[in-house]
C-alpha cells in the first residue's frame, strides 16, 4: 500500500471483480424497477458534480479569453475536481472499514456513478408507446431535460436520441467506472465518473472553446479504453442479437469509414448505428436556441427514422451485451481465484 492508498493487488483480487459484477447486476434489474426519481438521465454522482460545478464551468469559460487561459481554467477546475473525488473515496473508505460487509460502501457508492439500466426502463417504455404517445410522455419530457432541448416534437427523433443516449450510457454510465474501480478501486471510479461529468457539462454548452477542448483531451485518457471495450462488447454481443448484423457492426468500429467524434459517443454510438442499419446524431436544438450538431453517423443508405422497432432491438442488445460484460466480469474473478 502506498502514500496514496493504491493496492497493487486490487485488480487481482477475485471479490473485487465479483463486487464489479453485483454493481452491474444491480444497474441492469433498474430496468425493471422504478427508483423512484424523475429528471436528467444521468447518474445521482453527476448530478452532485454538475450541481457542484456547471456554475463553476460557466464563469470559466467566457468568450474573449485566449485558448491558453480557457486551457488553464480547465486544467485548474480537473484539479479541483479530482481532489474532490478522492476526499470522497477517502470518505468512503473509511466507511469501509467499519462495516461489517466488506466494502459495501463502495458498491453503494459505485452504484452512484451508474445508470444504464435506468435509460433502458425509459427506453423499454418508448418502444410500446405510439408515435402520438411518445411525443407527450415522460421519457421525452426526460430526454428533453438530459440534453437541455427545447420541447421535442417527433416521434423518429426522440427515439433517435433515446437509443443513442443508450450506446452513451453504456459507455459512460456502466464500463467506465467498472473499469477505473477494477484498476484504481473507488477512487478510480469516482475520478473518471467526476471527469465524465464535467464533459458532459461542456458537450451540452456550445461553442466548443479551448476549456472544452482541454476538458476532452483529459478525460479522453480515462475514457477511450472504456469506449472501445464498448464497442467490443456489443460487437461479441451481435452474436446472439437479432437483426443487429455482426459485420456491420465490426464495420462501423473500422477507421476506414468516418469516426464519431469521442465526446459524442465514439465506437459505442458507431457500433450501434452500423449494427442496427441506423443514422444516429444529427443537430438538436437546446432551450437557449443554440445548435447541438454531433454530426451524423450510419452505413451508406440507413435511415434516421427510428421506429419502435429499432427501440426493442436496442434494448435488447445492450441487455445481452450487460450480459457478456457479466460473463467476463465473472470468468475473470474465477481465474483471479486459481491464479
Amino acid at each position: 500500500m502506498n502514500m496514496l492508498g493504491y493496492d497493487p493487488n486490487h485488480l487481482i483480487d477475485p471479490y473485487n471483480w465479483v463486487l464489479a459484477a453485483a454493481a452491474l447486476m444491480l444497474m441492469c434489474l433498474r430496468a425493471y424497477v422504478n427508483v423512484g426519481w424523475n429528471g436528467p438521465l444521468v447518474p445521482l454522482w453527476w448530478r452532485l458534480v454538475l450541481r457542484l460545478f456547471a456554475p463553476v464551468m460557466r464563469r470559466l469559460d467566457r468568450l474573449g479569453r485566449s485558448s491558453s487561459d480557457l486551457g488553464f481554467r480547465a486544467v485548474v477546475l480537473i484539479v479541483l475536481a479530482v481532489l474532490l473525488s478522492y476526499a470522497m473515496a477517502q470518505v468512503v473508505t473509511h466507511i469501509d472499514e467499519m462495516m461489517p460487509v466488506p466494502q459495501f460502501a463502495s458498491l453503494v457508492t459505485l452504484m452512484m456513478t451508474l445508470y444504464a439500466g435506468s435509460v433502458w426502463r425509459v427506453l423499454r417504455s418508448a418502444a410500446m408507446l405510439s408515435d402520438d404517445a411518445v411525443v407527450r410522455s415522460l421519457a421525452a419530457q426526460r430526454l428533453a431535460a438530459t440534453y437541455r432541448l427545447a420541447p421535442l416534437t417527433d416521434a423518429a427523433t426522440i427515439r433517435r436520441v433515446l437509443v443513442q443516449h443508450t450506446a452513451i450510457s453504456l459507455d459512460k454510465m456502466a464500463l467506465l467506472p467498472i473499469v477505473w474501480f477494477l484498476l484504481f478501486g473507488i477512487t478510480g471510479a469516482l475520478v473518471a465518473a467526476t471527469l465524465a461529468a464535467l464533459v458532459w457539462q461542456e458537450r451540452l454548452s456550445p461553442p466548443r472553446s479551448a476549456f472544452g477542448d482541454t476538458l476532452v483531451a483529459i478525460e479522453k485518457l480515462t475514457g477511450f479504453i472504456p469506449n472501445w471495450l464498448a464497442g467490443a462488447f456489443l460487437s461479441l454481443a451481435t452474436i446472439v442479437s437479432p437483426r443487429a448484423g455482426v459485420m456491420r457492426t465490426v464495420t462501423g468500429l473500422s477507421p476506414d469509414h468516418p469516426r464519431v467524434a469521442y465526446e459524442n459517443g465514439g465506437f459505442a454510438v458507431a457500433a450501434v448505428a452500423w449494427g442496427l442499419r441506423l443514422t444516429l446524431g444529427g443537430p438538436l436544438t437546446a432551450r437557449d436556441g443554440s445548435i447541438l450538431n454531433w454530426g451524423w453517423v450510419g452505413p451508406d443508405g440507413s435511415s434516421a427514422r427510428v421506429d419502435a422497432t429499432h427501440v426493442k432491438l436496442a434494448l435488447y442488445w445492450m441487455m445481452v451485451t450487460a450480459l457478456v460484460i457479466l460473463a467476463a466480469l465473472l470468468s475473470a474473478a474465477m481465474w483471479a481465484r486459481i491464479v
